[in-house]
């Protein structure tokens, strides 16, 4: 109990000084959207039990229309089925890649390439959608890498399934299941706290930095994982969100939004489109990246989760 207050107490402080830096502008609507589907089975669970309880907390929320951006290498037989149930329970299916290649290290053509095998293969299934959404988040190391890219999804019919709320929810995935697989004594409760109150904060921080540099609240897109943490708190993280004033939409209304049309000239895209745009308007980098994306800092909350022998 201890331990969960000093967590608690932390996660509160991400929290309070985001809210307190930023100003609200609006209302706040985000959608949900998660990245990599379908991922294999861990230590923790099954993947097809992963997939049952996301699906399972997205209905007991009234959540709809959310976003499932799928590596379609991971698809086979086995696992297929999977990506039937989240388009039957009415979410979206959209493109992540074949193999989860970074344009930094692969280049456009390859790159593009890829894309194209992946859409072979995703676009058979029911729910799909023609959104792309960069691993990694990065868009190319130089102008013209980055417009071959875009110039060829447009081609294809493809818009971009950009974000707006950046996070590490996936470095509280990975420190979980190495800490269950090392069994050390973790306090699953703290754990919870941790992702629903960094993932919030990142959420309000984004927020504050749209309203500074642009002077409204967009629909946001909030990054996810398909990974043990979502199926575990996801229920905890969609309370947290409609308590504080969040509604939660469908990705057709989020790209609705007018920045959905917008194409940021900049090479500063790893944080998501508010982000790009902000810089582009004159913000400096210190003031775009949430704390909670500061893996020493992370590093230290994890600590404070270790329960003690």
């Amino acid at each position: 109990m201890r331990l969960l207050s000093v967590v608690v107490l932390l996660c509160i402080i991400f929290i309070s000084s985001d809210a307190l830096a930023g100003q609200q502008c609006g209302d706040k609507r985000v959608v949900f959207s998660f990245d990599d589907a379908p991922r294999g089975g861990s230590i923790l669970m099954s993947g097809a039990e992963r997939t049952k309880r996301i699906i399972e907390a997205l209905k007991e929320g009234s959540v709809k229309g959310a976003a499932f951006y799928s590596v379609a290498s991971h698809i086979n037989e086995a696992n297929r089925q999977r990506m039937l149930d989240y388009a039957e329970a009415g979410h979206v299916i959209a493109n992540h890649s074949l193999s989860h290649a970074n344009l930094h290290n692969v280049g456009a053509e390859r790159f593009i390439e890829d894309v194209s095998l992946a859409d072979e293969k995703l676009k058979q299934l029911p729910g799909f959608q023609p959104l792309f959404r960069f691993p990694y988040l990065n868009e190319g190391k130089s102008i013209e890498e980055r417009d071959a890219v875009r110039n060829a999804l447009s081609i294809k019919g493809y818009r971009q399934g950009y974000v707006t709320i950046d996070n590490f929810d996936f470095y509280i995935d990975n420190f979980y299941r190495r800490a269950v697989r090392d069994k050390k004594p973790v306090d699953i409760k703290a754990v919870e706290a941790l992702y629903v109150d960094m993932i919030l904060s990142a959420a309000e921080h984004y927020d504050g930095v749209a309203c500074r540099w642009m002077k409204r609240s967009p629909a946001h897109v909030l990054l996810l994982h398909e990974n043990d943490v979502a199926a575990l708190f996801l229920p905890a993280l969609i309370d947290a969100f409609k308590d504080n004033s969040w509604s939660i939409i469908t990705t057709s209304e989020a790209y609705k939004d007018p920045i959905a049309k917008v194409s940021p000239a900049t090479l500063f895209l790893g944080q998501g489109r508010v982000a790009a745009l902000a810089k582009i308007a004159g913000a400096k980098d210190n003031e775009l990246r949430h704390k909670g994306e500061d893996t020493d800092a992370l590093d230290k909350l994890f600590e404070q989760v270790l329960k003690s022998p």
